[in-house]
């Protein structure tokens, strides 16, 4: 028998105004206006900031990424 395994974690999550998605090498944050950014590790300890969407640059790990536009979007991300 042939066993099917679907992929785990989020490559992506959205509200309507803001998306954070993984990409190579850390998380890209799209957003229609101002964006704020806040990135956790695992450890609770924040490990980066940003007052506006873009690419954040981040090493191999588990993060908690915290974007706030009109609409606050909390998701957590694998990074490889």
């Amino acid at each position: 028998a042939q066993v099917k395994v679907a992929p785990s974690g989020i490559a992506s999550a959205a509200v309507e105004s803001v998306k954070v998605s993984v990409c190579t090498g850390g998380v890209l944050v799209e957003a229609a206006g101002r964006c704020e950014v806040d990135v956790y590790g695992v450890d609770g300890r924040k490990v980066a900031h940003s007052l506006a969407a873009g690419k954040i640059a981040l090493p191999a790990g588990v993060y908690v990424v915290r974007a706030v536009a009109d609409r606050t979007l909390t998701v957590k991300v694998a990074v490889k």
